[in-house]
């Protein structure tokens, strides 16, 4: 095993794996060589994934067809008009995913359908409500800003979540309604034309009459609640809402940092050393 470590925490035990050797592979990446708890001895795991808990076992977790963890599914819960009976996996284009078996309050049982429908609210009867409810607006584009609407609050996409559910953003009763939210949505706000989309005049409230409104795409960028002032610095910018990047031309090419940086100052730090080094003039007003 070349360029062996030496010094590192031999014996510790992270989950269900012991480290018991490390090594670097070919590529020079830092391997941990672990023992589980389960009795499989050897089992070899990349030493930052095991060190940080991304991994917990030698794989002798993971349930169920194509899950690597165990997903507790709420038995007798009601989604709607559904009441959740059981759960199977079955094979759906290439991917094995789980299906839901319900009864629905109209009296019919046994209905099939997508978990991820179930919880998502995208399913919530057998199809008994749809003579009744029809509201003759599917399909039409204040019919999709509406479901996008309520997709994006109960979706569990990390990069969606992080701005939506973690926030406590949600949408209000009257436009959440099952059988007549979208109703209710169509007399508050009307119909939304072309290249409008709609937006939420306080970010850190949820979808209501009075917090929502039809923008244009420009309207809405503005609004966003990660909008950065200028950099005081040439060659220093807001990077979207993650922080400050700087960028450097050489011979006609501009280069831009691979590092984010909390404030503007900072990443002009950062830039004078690039600087220094590439042979280009600093930023002087940071200098000393």
């Amino acid at each position: 095993m070349p360029n062996k470590l030496v010094e590192m925490p031999i014996g510790k035990k992270v989950h269900m794996l012991t480290l018991t050797d490390t090594y670097r592979n070919d590529t020079n990446r830092l391997q941990a060589i672990v023992d589980c708890d389960c009795g499989k001895k050897g089992h070899v795991v990349q030493f930052s994934r095991w060190v940080g808990g991304g991994v917990k076992s030698c794989g002798c977790l993971r349930t169920g067809p194509s899950d690597k963890r165990q997903t507790v599914f709420p038995i007798g819960e009601t989604f709607g008009k559904l009441t959740l009976k059981s759960v199977s996996y079955e094979k759906v284009g290439s991917r094995n995913k789980p299906m839901a078996i319900v009864d629905c309050g109209c009296g019919s049982t046994n209905h099939k359908c997508q978990w991820n429908h179930l919880k998502d609210g995208r399913i919530a009867t057998c199809g008994c409500g749809m003579g009744k409810f029809t509201h003759g607006g599917s399909g039409t584009l204040t019919h999709d800003r509406w479901k996008s609407m309520k997709s994006r609050v109960r979706s569990n996409n990390p990069k969606t979540r992080q701005h939506y559910k973690d926030r406590g953003i949600t949408v209000c009763d009257r436009w959440d309604n099952i059988e007549d939210g979208f109703v209710n949505f169509l007399a508050d706000m009307g119909e939304c034309s072309e290249n409008l989309e709609l937006d939420r005049i306080d970010n850190d409230k949820g979808y209501s009459p009075e917090n929502c409104r039809w923008v244009t795409k420009a309207e809405q960028v503005r609004n966003r609640r990660y909008k950065r002032e200028r950099s005081p610095y040439h060659n220093v910018f807001p990077y979207s809402r993650f922080g400050w990047k700087f960028s450097v031309m050489l011979d006609g090419v501009r280069l831009v940092s691979e590092s984010t940086f909390t404030n503007p100052k900072d990443a002009a730090l950062e830039y004078n050393k690039a600087a220094s080094r590439l042979g280009v003039d600093p930023i002087k007003e940071v200098l000393n």
